[in-house]
């Protein structure tokens, strides 16, 4: 399978959560303006497909939300918003530093262990925004 290098997924940090908010950009359907918006909103950092891919199943039972908290969800949408409490900040921090040698790009995930730990320690909840 080729990857393409250029592909992105973005995390960032919501300073305070609206619960009645869907976070979703439907409308807009990801397109370079929406998400140039999203990422200054949120101050995301841009972590490469190919790094997603390899960290993906690592988070498949962690505790999130799907674009709103109305919506329970497990893990995180590769193609959709994803909202991350802050404890599951912490547990996505705390696999992701026990399996740092596994990873290829040490540091992009390092980049997202710092930006998750902040979110935790904040009591702030993280955003995820996949492909």
């Amino acid at each position: 399978m080729d990857i393409d290098f250029d592909v992105t997924v973005e995390f960032g940090i919501i300073d305070e959560v609206d619960p009645e908010r869907s976070y979703l950009l439907q409308d807009e359907a990801f397109s370079e303006e929406a998400m140039a918006r999203a990422a200054s909103e949120y101050n995301c950092i841009s972590i490469p497909y190919d790094i997603f891919v390899e960290i993906y199943p690592h988070t498949s039972e962690v505790q999130t939300y799907f674009g709103s908290l109305k919506r329970r969800f497990r893990g995180l949408d590769p193609y959709g918003v994803t909202l991350i409490p802050p404890e599951s900040c912490q547990e996505i921090g705390d696999i992701l530093y026990r399996n740092i040698d596994m990873f290829s790009h040490r540091e992009s995930v390092e980049n997202l262990i710092e930006l998750l730990d902040c979110a935790s320690e904040c009591c702030r909840y993280a955003i995820f925004y996949g492909v």
